[in-house]
């Protein structure tokens, strides 16, 4: 009977285990010249590699893009295919490096969270509905390269919150652009026409940094910082894993 109990124990402790501490994943792959890795535990895409970006059928991260939260994207794509991050709607911010010349059709159509969105200098090309949305978009500010030289239809459709365009060339520059009467279009709530009018801002340059302050002075900055809040977390998971385990065995015992 006592060997029993203890066999049921250590099955009842491990069955907390496996409940209290999440579980990680990380998947990663290559498809192409393309390598990609995505970590379960931080919800981070990475996407690496030389060349374009092409796929026969979906985006071989199709399956995570749900619970994408940051997506980075390294130097060395030339290009970003067609739907190859659509509806990857918990992203917030989007950097696209200067060596990607093209953005496919839509490309990141329905990342309704998207607040802000950065082209490096070096982007030439942004595709049909590349940044629109199927309903609505979060999107206030997007910084364009001097380098760009066309925007496709209803590439920001639905983006009726879009504050502010951060164009890094010159207003002359900037009408030497290949639009159409169509780029800047989108439809009201009442499913109406309507343009989007944001306020440009021409020959945009990236705002000097602030000096970094002494990390021996910086108290504040150490207990804020993520590694500390980290161990914090994990000791607390700690302490209520035990006392599960001692509750369990002095209800065990009565």
């Amino acid at each position: 009977m006592k060997n029993y109990k203890k066999i049921i124990s250590v099955f009842l402790a491990m069955l907390l285990v496996a409940f209290t501490i999440p579980m990680a994943f990380a998947v990663s792959g290559t498809d192409g010249n393309i390598t990609w890795d995505y970590d379960g535990d931080t919800h981070v895409l990475t996407v690496g590699g030389t060349g374009a970006m092409e796929f026969t059928d979906a985006a071989p991260w199709f399956d995570f893009t749900g619970d994408i939260e940051v997506l980075v994207i390294e130097s060395g794509i030339t290009s970003i295919a067609d739907s190859a991050f659509a509806y990857c709607g918990k992203i917030t911010t989007l950097t696209i490096p200067g060596s990607v010349k093209t953005i496919g059709d839509y490309a990141f159509y329905d990342c309704s969270s998207l607040e802000s969105v950065i082209l490096e200098e070096g982007v030439e090309t942004i595709g049909e509905s590349a940044f629109g949305a199927e309903e609505a978009s979060s999107l206030k500010i997007v910084t364009l390269p001097a380098s760009l030289k066309s925007i496709g239809d209803f590439a920001f459709l639905y983006c009726n919150e879009l504050e502010t365009i951060r164009y890094r060339g010159s207003e002359e520059d900037w009408a030497a652009v290949s639009t159409t009467d169509w780029s800047f279009m989108s439809y009201d709530e009442n499913g109406g026409e309507a343009l989007l009018e944001p306020s440009y801002v021409y020959g945009y340059t990236d705002p000097i940094p602030e000096t970094p302050t002494d990390p021996a002075t910086d108290t504040e900055s150490e207990s804020n910082d993520d590694g500390g809040n980290f161990f914090t977390r994990l000791w607390a998971k700690i302490v209520a894993f035990f006392r599960k385990i001692g509750d369990f065995f002095r209800n065990l015992g009565k």
